[in-house]
């Protein structure tokens, strides 16, 4: 058996089976009678290659998330677990174990030194992982062909992965996006990744944008770090960096 289809095996059977009944293939037969894809992508994908237990399922999708939305109100199983955020078209929806976290893919592009992206939804998924946070949350696979399963790999997030490293895809992203310094702890910390000094030079370049964050943001990743198992670890690396 191939890695990839180890990995579209590991993902099925760890999935509660009211979760698959229920969630899971009505959202990939709204999916697929739209002629559209549907990808598991970055959270689970790159913890099975950690060997790291994971609940949280993350897709993608180039269908329109307003019109699965609308196809699953009214229904007592969704209407109570189900959060819509319309700006971004992201869909989450909690089942009795699993935690579906859905996205329409897009592309983000950030203008004047902004913090607040451009958001054009897109077909691409290519385009869609140039977008996202580290390599190792840059790989993807199309749950419609999991018979030919292919791992989609664009940043070389699985070599980092064996390698145990964490890295950044552009020199803007921690300024693009601060919150991604205190999820570079957090991961640095759960996973034992090595950090380059290139990497935290460009970590403290973002360190500057912090305070452009809201309150909501910080107490959000914080929150996150505090119920890590080394969260004394995270806030070492973060005063390092230069947080405080």
């Amino acid at each position: 058996m191939s890695t990839d289809n180890a990995l579209i095996k590991s993902f099925f059977s760890k999935m509660h089976i009211n979760d698959f009944e229920n969630i899971f293939k009505k959202i990939d037969n709204l999916i697929n009678s739209q002629n559209s894809d549907l990808w598991l992508i970055g959270g689970q994908i790159r913890d099975y290659y950690f060997n790291y237990p994971s609940d949280d399922i993350d897709l993608a999708t180039d269908c329109d998330i307003n019109l699965i939305y609308n196809s699953l109100t009214n229904n007592q199983l969704f209407d109570s677990n189900m959060q819509y955020f319309s700006k971004f078209h992201t869909l989450s929806i909690k089942g009795k174990i699993n935690k579906f976290d859905i996205a329409q893919l897009r592309n983000e592009s950030f203008k004047n030194n902004s913090i607040v992206p451009i958001i054009n939804f897109d077909k691409s998924i290519l385009n869609d992982l140039r977008r996202r946070d580290f390599t190792i949350n840059t790989l993807a696979i199309n749950l419609n062909n999991i018979h030919k399963p292919e791992l989609i790999d664009p940043y070389n997030g699985l070599k980092d992965i064996r390698n145990k490293v964490l890295r950044v895809l552009h020199p803007n992203s921690y300024i693009n996006d601060p919150t991604r310094i205190f999820r570079a702890a957090r991961y640095s910390a759960r996973y034992n990744l090595s950090i380059s000094n290139k990497e935290i030079y460009l970590i403290n370049l973002g360190i500057d944008k912090i305070h452009l964050l809201t309150k909501q943001q910080v107490d959000k990743e914080i929150k996150l770090i505090n119920n890590e198992k080394n969260s004394m670890e995270s806030y070492a690396l973060l005063k390092e960096w230069g947080y405080r």
